[in-house]
């Protein structure tokens, strides 16, 4: 599956997805036409196909042909390079879906920023009321919706990176639902970083070498294999010196897979590295397996004790904050649907005004598909962290220690 080409198609999203409006049509539009960008002096064009608030448009870019779906009613988009034979899914209101969609970028400038309705204009026949946000005494995004159709035909985001979408030569003309459904021969794609890593040709040596507990210190030689149980409420932190050039890592197994492949894992070895720390849940891996690749290394491995707990909808975990480290949490998805969960900061036992800072969907926790892993490091705030959870069952792992000492 070649990544580099998913990312530049989903970079694609801010060239094609400008056509939608942000609520329901009033009346459900249903209409074809062409749709063009502009940005800085490129010129992308391709067709769009309009049903209520559904969309699907089709591009090309960079030579690719693209498809891209969305349904605001079911917050799904669906992204296809035709020449992959693939589709992607993506939520509406996702990171990535918001960064590449000024759909969903207009909106979220909006809960930042003021909007007014900004005048009138006639585009391609059309009377359009124009709407722009300003920011800061700004102005940073406008779109001008048609009336007859109450669907944007243009929008426009200013300052760097300034685009221009216009939709033109539209035909008001019954659209398929077949339209809106992924193509016959497509398969859905799966994320590489979500499957097992490749076994490597030494784990064949891993049953024979030594099982040891932290704390520890150890000489070790290229090709040297230890062991270390994950336990429960701990993480790992594995530091190396050398004193030539050294290459070694710490790799999460279960049973004979390493969770990803090998090279996917710090070099702890390295000059100027201080240390890896490995959060993985005991959900997740069985043993933490420390090899040395290259050179001699002198290791040392320690416990740092966490909190961990699995919880499932209604449960609520309250973490108390200590000082101002920031909060390490590591989550996986223990249910064979959606798990959800949001997280909140409280002082006092009541929850902070900071939390009105961060949106709700930042604050919501998706976990789609079993094992789905979510880990972040927060800013510690309050002396609560509140997780609650909404759906499905979750096993989450929470500390905080000085991430500049070993």
């Amino acid at each position: 599956m070649d990544t580099t080409r998913y990312k530049r198609s989903l970079t694609v999203l801010a060239v094609i997805l400008m056509a939608a409006a942000l609520v329901v049509p009033v009346h459900a539009a249903e209409f074809s036409g062409d749709i063009m960008q502009i940005s800085r002096g490129d010129t992308t064009a391709g067709k769009i196909y309009v049903k209520g608030d559904r969309y699907r448009m089709e591009i090309t870019q960079e030579g690719e042909d693209i498809i891209v779906i969305v349904d605001p009613s079911v917050k799904k988009t669906i992204v296809i390079p035709v020449s992959l034979g693939e589709y992607r899914e993506l939520a509406t209101d996702d990171f990535l879906s918001l960064m590449n969609d000024p759909i969903q970028a207009y909106g979220h400038t909006v809960e930042r920023g003021e909007e007014v309705m900004s005048g009138t204009e006639t585009i391609g026949g059309y009377e359009c009321d124009k709407y722009t946000v300003s920011m800061a005494d700004s102005e940073v995004m406008s779109k001008w919706v048609a009336r007859d159709l109450d669907f944007p035909v243009r929008i426009a985001m200013y300052g760097h990176g300034a685009k221009d979408m216009i939709i033109s030569n539209i035909t008001e003309t019954a659209v398929e639902d077949s339209q809106f459904t992924v193509p016959d021969g497509f398969k859905a794609w799966v994320d590489p970083e979500s499957l097992p890593g490749k076994r490597p040709e030494w784990a064949g040596e891993i049953p024979s070498a030594p099982l040891l507990i932290p704390p520890f210190e150890m000489e070790m030689s290229a090709g040297n294999i230890v062991r270390v149980k994950v336990e429960p409420g701990r993480s790992l932190f594995v530091r190396g010196k050398s004193e030539s050039e050294a290459e070694a890592r710490v790799i999460p197994f279960k049973g004979d897979q390493p969770a990803k492949d090998e090279m996917h894992y710090y070099n702890f070895a390295a000059e100027g590295t201080m240390c890896d720390r490995r959060h993985e849940l005991t959900g997740e891996a069985d043993e933490f397996i420390i090899r040395v690749y290259k050179g001699n290394v002198k290791v040392m491995a320690k416990w740092q004790k966490m909190f961990e707990a699995t919880a499932s909808a209604g449960d609520e975990i309250r973490y108390p904050i200590t000082g101002t480290e920031h909060i390490t949490t590591r989550i996986i998805n223990l249910t064979e649907g959606n798990a959800e969960a949001t997280f909140a900061y409280h002082k006092g036992g009541q929850p902070m005004a900071d939390n009105e800072d961060i949106p709700i969907k930042y604050r919501t926790i998706s976990l789609k598909n079993p094992w789905d892993v979510n880990s972040i490091t927060r800013v510690a705030k309050g002396d609560e962290f509140v997780i609650t959870v909404l759906e499905g069952t979750m096993q989450i792992k929470l500390g905080q220690f000085d991430s500049f000492e070993f």
